[in-house]
């Protein structure tokens, strides 16, 4: 316990231990003394490195709840933790709830960031329609995660390679007039190319054709109108070193 207690242990270290107590008590066979042990334990990590304990979690499967059980409402995190749907839903939206139109004090984003980006990184439309239900939950994600992370957490969704088109559609619709970071060369390329973007629906390509950024990226506005063929073109036209090998992706 006072290995557990200690503020000097290294963030990995942490999230290791926490993983195997967390693995323990979730395990069908664990005890009813295991699991009041795993708690202490885990109580007690909590206390020093709670985002850390957050994360641990996620990578949980079959996770036992009760184990990092949290009062007074705090349980809307491991909601949308849950493998059910609709406890993601639900859990997504009393985050939401709970914090919009309110500054997200450090401490709190912490906590939330790594429930927030896995949530950005679901494939469940009722998910990602939770999340950004109003431009002021999307205001309230970039409070907690940084523009990059954002973009990191939803380009699979982009480079699959079936695409899922409602999926691709939310992030279009919420992010493209965003600014986020890197926008075009990390998302949009993987998509939009002549070869490619029949894989995208009607609706996905007028959320893209009505974007400002088909107004102002002048790649973006070749590659609709048809006057770009290949990576190649792109890559020369936006100045840039982007690999070709995205191709393979594509």
């Amino acid at each position: 316990m006072e290995i557990i207690e200690s503020a000097a242990l290294p963030s990995r270290l942490v999230q290791v231990i926490a993983a195997q107590i967390l693995t323990v008590g979730s395990s069908p066979n664990a005890s009813p003394e295991s699991k009041t042990a795993c708690r202490s334990l885990l109580d007690a990590l909590r206390e020093r490195h709670p985002s850390i304990v957050d994360v641990a979690a996620l990578a949980v499967s079959d996770l036992d709840s009760t184990l990092v059980a949290r009062p007074d409402g705090e349980t809307a995190i491991l909601n949308a933790l849950s493998a059910d749907v609709t406890a993601r839903v639900s859990g997504i939206e009393a985050i939401m709830s709970a914090h919009l139109g309110k500054e997200v004090v450090a401490e709190n984003a912490d906590s939330l960031r790594p429930t927030l980006l896995a949530r950005l990184g679901d494939m469940d439309p009722p998910i990602l329609e939770a999340l950004y239900k109003t431009p002021q939950h999307c205001q309230l994600i970039l409070q907690v995660c940084t523009a990059a992370e954002v973009v990191k957490a939803i380009r699979p969704a982009f480079a699959a390679t079936l695409l899922n088109d409602q999926v691709v559609q939310q992030h279009l619709a919420a992010w493209i007039d965003a600014e986020l970071p890197d926008v075009f060369e990390q998302l949009l390329f993987t998509v939009v190319m002549p070869t490619q973007h029949r894989a995208l629906s009607d609706k996905a390509w007028a959320i893209v054709r009505s974007s400002n950024l088909a107004k102002k990226n002048v790649t973006v506005k070749a590659i609709i109108s048809g006057d770009v063929s290949s990576a190649a073109d792109v890559a020369s036209k936006i100045g840039t070193s982007i690999s070709y090998s995205q191709e393979k992706m594509i």
